[in-house]
């Protein structure tokens, strides 16, 4: 069980993926280390893939890098609310 604790880097979280199975969301979340810190987030009844604790430029990065290289579109958080992806 992980204890969600205050960011200590930047403002900006790339969310990757939502799964209703944990072990689906643990499984890609383990992929996505190479990223940057990722964490799960467990939500109602969903579990989302997040890499956290990042500046503009380097959330800038990731979403470039997952759309190049994993075929994915993720979206972009800032202070734990949505935004849009191309507005960094």
């Amino acid at each position: 069980v992980q204890v969600a604790v205050a960011p200590t880097g930047g403002e900006y979280s790339v969310q990757v993926a939502a799964f209703y199975a944990q072990d689906s969301a643990d499984t890609l979340a383990q992929r996505m280390k190479t990223y940057g810190d990722t964490t799960v987030v467990h939500e109602g009844d969903m579990y989302k893939v997040q890499i956290v604790n990042l500046n503009a430029g380097q959330a800038r990065n990731v979403i470039d890098t997952l759309r190049s290289s994993e075929g994915m579109v993720p979206g972009l958080l800032k202070n734990g609310k949505w935004i849009n992806p191309d507005s960094i």
